[in-house]
């Protein structure tokens, strides 16, 4: 199921025209945990921001809003997600 679901999302990095938006400073991040299959991509793409639950292997949230210099990482995280528990904000 995982696989399916992230064959249906759309890279945060590429706009539907085949171009990079562009970035704003600062990146609010939110997690759906019920969603969460607990591949732990996001742990290993951005491990200062994310981490596995040792109870139940879902991902847990360590920084809701990081610092441009985890952003990459970040953007990386949600596009390896198999299942799209990570959804991106960008804030002003």
């Amino acid at each position: 199921m995982c696989t399916t679901l992230n064959a249906l999302r759309t890279p945060s990095d590429v706009t539907p025209t085949g171009k990079a938006p562009a970035r704003r400073p600062h990146l609010s991040v939110r997690l759906d945990r019920e969603r969460c299959c607990s591949a732990g991509q996001c742990a290993g793409a951005a491990p200062d921001v994310f981490e596995q639950s040792d109870t139940d292997g879902r991902v847990t949230l360590l920084v809701p809003e990081p610092d441009q210099r985890h952003a990459a990482d970040v953007r990386l995280a949600a596009d390896l997600c198999p299942s799209g528990a990570i959804m991106l904000t960008d804030k002003p």
